[in-house]
C-alpha cells in the first residue's frame, strides 16, 4: 500500500498584506493551521506556528505529499517559519493546470467530480481565523484535506477529474 501524506494549510495573512504571491512575499503569511491525513497516523494531525518541525518531519517520512497547490503556496507558507527540502509531491492543481491549460479550483474540482464541495475560500478562512473562529477554520481545513484525498484516489482509479463546468481533464 502507497503511504500518502494528504495536507492542507491555512494562513494568517493575505497576499496583499505581505507584499504579493512571489515565494518571499509568500513566507511571511504566517502558518494559522495546517491538516494532515496519513492512514499510518490513524487518521487527521493538526499542526499549529509552534509545531512547524513535526509537520515537516511527518511529511518528509511519508512516501508522497498530496495537496493542492502545496507546491506553490502551502510550502510557501510552511517555509516562514522554517526552512526545509520540497518532499516528494503530487500537486493536483499544478498536474491539473499542466493537463488543461487553466487554473482550477478545489471547489470546481470537487464539485465537478465527486458531487461534493470544498469549503469556504481562503479570504474568509482568514478573516475567521483572525476573529477567533479557530475551530470552524479547522473544521473546514479538514474537509479539504478529505476532499483533495477523495479526489486523489478518483484520479488514482480513473485517470481523470472533471471541473463544475463539465471538462474533463485527464491527469492518470
Amino acid at each position: 500500500m502507497d503511504d500518502f501524506i494528504y495536507l492542507d494549510v491555512e494562513v494568517q495573512r493575505t497576499p496583499s498584506e505581505v507584499g504579493g504571491f512571489d515565494p518571499e512575499d509568500m513566507r511571511q503569511l504566517g502558518l494559522a493551521v495546517a491538516v494532515t491525513w496519513r492512514e499510518q497516523n490513524g487518521g487527521f494531525r493538526t499542526y499549529f506556528e509552534q509545531d512547524c518541525q513535526r509537520l515537516i518531519n511527518d511529511l518528509n517520512a511519508a512516501e508522497c505529499v498530496v495537496g493542492f497547490n502545496c507546491l506553490g503556496f502551502d510550502y510557501e507558507a510552511i517555509r516562514g517559519h522554517l526552512p526545509f527540502d520540497t518532499p516528494k509531491t503530487l500537486d493536483i492543481f499544478r498536474l491539473a493546470y499542466e493537463r488543461a491549460g487553466f487554473r482550477v479550483s478545489l471547489d470546481s474540482l470537487a464539485r465537478g467530480t465527486l458531487r461534493d464541495r470544498s469549503c469556504s475560500g481562503g479570504l474568509d478562512n482568514i478573516r475567521r481565523w483572525k476573529a477567533g473562529e479557530r475551530e470552524s477554520v479547522i473544521e473546514d481545513c479538514k474537509k479539504d484535506v478529505e476532499l483533495i484525498r477523495r479526489v486523489h484516489l478518483h484520479i488514482v482509479e480513473h485517470g481523470w477529474v472533471k471541473t463544475s463546468k463539465g471538462k474533463r481533464i485527464v491527469i492518470g
